[in-house]
């Protein structure tokens, strides 16, 4: 049975097809065929055939890569000749991110540590004033204990706010600096961020696509497919 594999580029872009005896034969064939377009095939395009994906990692040498994998844009994809983001170092972006997310983290941490340093003043104070009631004054000692306590224990809380909401603003930013920077890829963005992928994956819900019959040869497709993985018949695009 023929196999009919569609290359695209990273943009959905459709780069060409060709024909395979069968599934085992795509890796070695895409590889040679990634060979021969290498000069017009942008890095991290990818390879559908019967319902599989190969992601093109790297062209010289060519490596792939089971599944869709999101990369930045090469520099050889860009026309203009300008260096694109592939051409810099992703782990120098990465650990810049990294040292503001711990800048942010120590900032909500120094805001805690001013409400405990607050409270425990605030306290003395008041157990200070308590052992003052055989003092000269009286019970008016402890009336000065408490309201000098409170005061200590508000001001120190204010502080304390602000601080860590200057540290959560800092992550905010952040959070969205690294969300729409076109210098990270998805597994970077993830590490700079701190995350775990399997937390982001939780975080966004898979819905499937509505499936369908293709009008060629009536194999399964997608509502996102542009050619058949069956018989490589061309779809309409909803």
């Amino acid at each position: 049975m023929t196999v009919h594999v569609h290359v695209f580029k990273p943009s959905n872009e459709h780069a060409g097809n060709f024909s395979v005896a069968s599934v085992a034969e795509v890796p070695t064939q895409l590889a040679e065929w990634v060979r021969s377009h290498a000069a017009d095939l942008p890095l991290y395009s990818y390879a559908e055939a019967n319902s599989k994906i190969w992601t093109i990692t790297s062209i010289q040498p060519v490596k792939l890569e089971d599944g869709r994998v999101q990369g930045r844009v090469d520099v050889a994809s860009r026309s203009d000749g300008y260096p694109g983001p592939a051409a810099r170092s992703g782990s120098v972006v990465v650990n810049r991110y990294r040292d503001a997310y711990r800048v942010g983290a120590a900032l909500v941490g120094l805001g805690h540590g001013i409400k405990v340093v607050g409270a425990v003043l605030a306290g003395i104070i008041f157990l200070g004033s308590l052992t003052s009631t055989d003092g000269p004054f009286g019970g008016g000692a402890v009336v000065a204990g408490i309201f000098m306590a409170a005061l200590v224990g508000a001001l120190f809380w204010v502080c304390a706010v602000v601080v860590a909401a200057q540290g959560q603003i800092l992550r905010a930013t952040l959070d969205n600096a690294v969300g729409g920077s076109p210098f990270l890829s998805d597994g970077e963005r993830l590490d700079a961020m701190g995350l775990r992928g399997s937390v982001a994956e939780r975080a966004v819900p898979q819905v499937p696509h509505a499936a369908a019959a293709c009008p060629q040869c009536g194999g399964d497709i997608t509502a996102t497919q542009r050619f058949c993985r069956s018989c490589g018949a061309a779809l309409q695009s909803a």
